[in-house]
């Protein structure tokens, strides 16, 4: 599932850091976001694993790997962005 293009742009480490300090939630959406995923555990707990498989996959989650200054680094994207 993983690829690399080689026409596909590589992210900046400080782009994507912008991008990181940019994106602020208040307490209100972090109780939200708790609450939505305790929902989401216990519907998982009665799944099969097919399900939770295709639950994985509809995102459609790539990933470029780098290596940036002697570290490997994964670079992910979704649907979901």
């Amino acid at each position: 599932m993983w690829q690399r293009t080689q026409n596909q742009p590589e992210m900046g480490q400080s782009h994507i850091l912008g991008h990181l300090n940019s994106v602020i939630i208040t307490d209100e959406q972090a109780a939200d976001i708790i609450s939505f995923c305790e929902i989401v555990k216990v519907g998982l707990d009665l799944t099969t694993f097919e399900d939770k498989r295709s639950l994985i996959e509809l995102p459609d989650v790539r990933g470029t790997l780098a290596v940036e200054d002697g570290q490997k680094v994964v670079y992910v994207k979704c649907l979901l962005e």
